[in-house]
């Protein structure tokens, strides 16, 4: 597993308590689809955002808050072999 994963140093990562202007310029050089959400530091994940989820924050809903858009973490752990991961 540990071949396929991003070292925690690496990854590309928003900050719970930034606003969305700070962070949205990142997601779009980044281009990622999702983004591990912290609280603080990277050993805290709290969710995952999805950057179409972003859309909203465009649309100009007024009560556009990130923490509602957060979806559930799945951790994996590094010595689960990957074909019981896919299959799962």
């Amino acid at each position: 597993m540990r071949h396929i994963m991003v070292p925690r140093p690496q990854m590309d990562v928003i900050d719970i308590n930034d606003k969305p202007d700070a962070f949205i310029p990142q997601i779009i050089a980044t281009a990622h689809s999702r983004f591990p959400v912290i609280d603080k530091n990277r050993d805290d994940v709290i969710g995952v955002l999805l950057a179409k989820d972003l859309l909203r924050y465009y649309a100009g809903e007024e009560e556009f808050n990130v923490r509602d858009m957060l979806r559930s973490v799945v951790f994996v752990p590094e010595s689960k072999p990957l074909n019981v991961l896919l299959r799962e």
